[in-house]
């Protein structure tokens, strides 16, 4: 059968109902949330663990001033006493 130019083809699109696809969408969307939700969680635990290194840091600042005091102090020490 021949279609005339003034006849016009309707095609009416539906959402292909595929369970099996859906379930991988889901999954798929699951899986993506649980993921950001680790990646928060590691960022976090990132910012204590470079707050706490630079805390220990400074320590050893300290600790290596107070060092370097005693150490200039006991290389005086006969200079101090006489």
């Amino acid at each position: 059968m021949k279609r005339s130019l003034s006849q016009k083809a309707t095609i009416v699109e539906k959402p292909v109902a595929n369970p099996a696809s859906q379930a991988k969408l889901d999954l798929y969307s699951e899986k993506r949330a649980e993921l950001e939700s680790v990646l928060q969680v590691i960022k976090q635990m990132s910012d204590e663990l470079k707050k706490i290194l630079d805390e220990l840091n400074e320590a050893f600042e300290i600790s290596s001033e107070s060092t370097n005091r005693a150490s200039d102090t006991l290389a005086n020490w006969d200079s101090n006493i006489e």
